[in-house]
């Protein structure tokens, strides 16, 4: 059989993921069969199940170096093969399976990455000293694109340098890369909250239990930041000719210098638009909307209609505004702000009975259980870390 060294790599990766043809499986046996070193060769590799857990073994924490290594240990099982008519399939066959194992652990990583950023999320309830839990303070995570975690307790800046600076001044967190494709994520865990500025003067208020990606370079012409999950407010600085986007799953917010709030959870999606004006667009179309209306993705496209701003505001402006809210709205807010776990009873699940109020949210849990109580005329109560509604 003339070698193909791509086809018997291909075919052999293809066999060891399990993926692999009836045409393949005929063509693998007919070059096993050609030379008793094929067949050796196919033995080996087609048992290595050892590559994923060397790989792993050598930095479970850092794929760079994890890489590196594995990489180089390469050239050493490379050597080894030198039989003259097969040496060079053999390399290919190692390089496709070392690549497809690096895609394996990559997925690994994005898992376990995943797994800790949800617990980070989660946070931690805060309570006083006679156990009572109290609201949310002002916190932060920072996640530098090399993984390394900085925790923030007050606002924040943003420098020309992409350096984030904190209020002593000092920079707590510098770009890893330096180039456009770096970047910071930002977590707000529940029962936190910042604010934090921009190099260009843009301000950026973010909610409890938020996650936002801010690339570190920012060319002239395009300022932006990406709202993977929760909800912003932002004051938009005109900055030369720069346009500003906020990237969500639902589209793109484009702004030209403006005050507005965003907010995105999974393909839920509303812009409330104070001042100025700012555009809604994703691939099929594209939306303007004016002060005093919202943006509000439904049924695969943008509708614009007028908003309540003291509802759509009111995190922002430290208030509970329930505005026939349904018990299951409220309870997120609550979830969110105090972190505790909301148990709602199966009756009052299935009822669609909607809830007015106001109340500072500064305050303990306590006082939030008594409006709820009054508003409702339910049966609230805070067991632990929980607050049940029956």
């Amino acid at each position: 059989m003339k070698q193909n060294h791509s086809r018997i790599a291909k075919a052999i990766a293809n066999y060891i993921k399990g993926t692999y043809t009836a045409e393949e499986k005929k063509f693998l046996e007919e070059w096993m069969n050609e030379d008793v070193k094929n067949q050796a060769l196919f033995e080996q590799l087609a048992s290595s199940e050892n590559l994923t857990k060397e790989l792993l073994s050598y930095n479970s924490f850092d794929s760079d170096k994890a890489w590196h290594r594995f990489e180089s240990s390469l050239t050493g099982k490379i050597r080894k093969f030198s039989f003259s008519k097969w040496w060079y399939a053999a390399a290919c066959v190692i390089i496709l399976l070392s690549s497809l194992t690096f895609y394996f652990y990559k997925s690994y990583q994005s898992e376990i990455r995943e797994q800790e950023v949800a617990v980070l999320v989660e946070g931690k309830i805060l309570k006083d000293a006679v156990g009572e839990i109290l609201p949310a303070t002002t916190g932060a995570i920072i996640i530098t694109s090399s993984g390394e975690k900085v925790s923030l307790d007050d606002s924040f800046k943003i420098n020309l340098k992409g350096e984030i600076v904190s209020g002593q001044d000092s920079a707590v967190a510098a770009p890893v890369l330096a180039e456009e494709s770096d970047y910071y994520e930002l977590i707000v865990p529940k029962a936190k909250i910042i604010q934090f500025t921009m190099f260009d003067g843009t301000k950026v208020w973010v909610n409890a239990n938020s996650r936002l990606k801010i690339p570190t370079n920012m060319a002239n012409n395009e300022r932006k930041i990406v709202l993977l999950s929760g909800e912003v407010y932002l004051e938009v600085a005109k900055y030369k000719d720069s346009k500003f986007y906020v990237e969500c799953e639902s589209g793109t917010v484009e702004v030209l210098g403006t005050k507005f709030n965003v907010y995105a959870y999974g393909n839920r999606f509303k812009t409330t638009l104070v001042e100025g004006s700012v555009k809604l667009k994703n691939a099929n179309q594209e939306k303007i909307i004016s002060p005093n209306t919202a943006g509000i993705w439904y049924e695969n496209e943008f509708v614009v209609s007028k908003t309540n701003l003291d509802a759509d505001l009111a995190w922002k402006n430290n208030i509970f505004y329930f505005n026939n809210y349904s018990i299951q709205r409220i309870a997120r807010q609550i979830e969110d702000w105090y972190g505790v776990k909301v148990i709602i009873g199966e009756e009052v699940a299935k009822s669609r009975s909607t809830y007015s109020g106001e109340l500072r949210r500064d305050v303990p849990l306590r006082e939030v259980r008594k409006m709820l109580e009054y508003i409702s005329g339910l049966d609230v109560k805070i067991i632990g870390e929980q607050l049940n509604i029956q």
